[in-house]
Formats: C-alpha cells, structure tokens, sequence
C-alpha cells in the first residue's frame, strides 16, 4: 500500500496555494519553507502550510480544513495533527473542543466547506 505524500501552502509572492513536496531550508543562508510542485520551488507561508490526508468523494482534504458532517451541519470541524493521539482529528468550532479522529467520520457523509486561511469567518 502506497501513501501520497502532498502538501499546499500559500505562496508569499501571490498568496496562491501551491501543492507539492516540502522543503524547510531548503539553502543555508535562507529559512523560508519552499514547496516544490513538480516544476518550480515557490516560497510559501509556513503558516499555512498542510499535508494531505485523504481524498473523501472527489475532494481531497488536508491540514487546516473546515469540515461538515451531514448529521452536524450546524458544527464545523477543523482538521488538525494532534501530536499526542499520533492522528489527524476533528476540532469542533462553535464548543471549542476534541471532536474525535478523522478516521470516525469516515462512516459519516463528510463535506469541506472551505479552510482556516480562506474562509476565516466560518471559525465564529
């Protein structure tokens, strides 16, 4: 079994995404964090940056992603790394706490509504 390896990040010269590979100091003498997208190394915002987590439907979903159950359309969730489960989870917005891991919500309807960077205003 094969895993895609894929980040996005928001370039600092245009603030548009850009996926591909990785790389955090990429030369010596500069610290920004570069994506590489098969053709070219953009320099992008760290704080944006995402990796891919898996494709639910058509869509694929990453780091930083506004979800939506459909039995809970009223309580976004965001997709966050949490460092002591060791799995990517859902943070619910409107309460402010854990949800559960990603993998649960596999056995629900699963929309992305947008993402912490674009759509700010679906974190009120």
């Amino acid at each position: 079994m094969s895993r895609e390896i894929e980040f996005r990040a928001k370039t600092t010269m245009d603030n548009k995404w850009v996926y591909g590979g990785y790389y955090s100091h990429l030369f010596i003498d500069q610290p920004p964090t570069f994506i590489h997208d098969g053709y070219r190394y953009a320099k992008v915002d760290p704080r944006t940056l995402g990796q891919y987590i898996c494709t639910i439907g058509e869509q694929k979903i990453y780091e930083g992603d506004i979800l939506v159950l459909s039995n809970e359309q009223a309580y976004p969730k965001i997709v966050y790394f949490d460092n002591d489960k060791l799995a990517y989870c859902l943070h619910e917005i409107r309460y402010g706490s854990y949800w559960g891991k990603l993998s649960n919500a596999f056995r629900l309807q699963v929309s992305c509504i947008g993402n912490i960077h674009d759509n700010p205003e679906l974190l009120e």
